[in-house]
């Protein structure tokens, strides 16, 4: 087997670190904004395009790369999405949680496989509990696209009448729009599955 030069790997590794480097300031044509220091070593490495810097080149993939890491998060974890909006998901989970667990499989459903863990591990919010136990529920139904079997969860409310009423309107209703009523309680398991209807145990 041919092995790659080795200046091809440490190209594609150093490429690797700079396009996946958090999103901050923009720039003109609303691209990432590097620091001149960063430029400077962008320069020496990529060749401009006909219409634009080496800079602006590797900044359309590193705007890209986080973009199509954020749509795919907001499609496995809808109800999380609704909960924060599109920009605050984008900032508050997203980026931290694929800054502590970077992409290392080529199946999209892997993604957020960690997120549950994540949210009860590191997410240090006030309203930790409702978004641990909601990702609980929305990757039981994001593993329900592959893996079509039932799965009991223990719940301290009604997350899948609220996931189901959530995901009525697109996630901009929810900026100005209260949030379904939850009464928490007692754990109580709750079975998501494929059928109609939920079965429900208390416990």
């Amino acid at each position: 087997m041919t092995c790659p030069p080795p200046a091809l790997v440490e190209l594609q590794k150093w490429t690797a670190q700079i396009i996946t480097r958090p999103l901050r300031e923009r720039g003109e044509r609303n691209l990432p904004q590097f620091a001149p220091e960063i430029v400077a070593e962008i320069e020496q490495r990529i060749a401009p395009g006909a219409h634009l810097t080496p800079a602006e080149v590797i900044g359309i993939h590193n705007a890209q790369y986080w973009f199509r890491l954020f749509t795919l998060l907001q499609e496995q974890y809808p109800t999380i999405t609704r909960l924060f909006g599109y920009t605050s998901f984008n900032r508050e989970i997203a980026e931290p949680y694929f800054l502590s667990h970077p992409p290392d499989h080529w199946y999209v459903p892997y993604l957020g496989r960690f997120l549950p863990q994540w949210v009860n591990e590191e997410y240090t919010g006030e309203d930790k509990l409702l978004i641990y136990e909601v990702a609980l529920v929305d990757a039981a139904f994001e593993k329900l696209t592959y893996n079509p079997a039932s799965q009991a969860l223990h719940l301290h409310a009604d997350l899948l009448r609220f996931r189901k009423e959530m995901l009525q309107h697109a996630a901009p209703y929810w900026n100005d729009a209260d949030f379904p009523a939850l009464e928490w309680g007692k754990l109580t398991e709750y079975t998501v599955s494929n059928f109609p209807v939920d079965t429900v145990y208390i416990l």
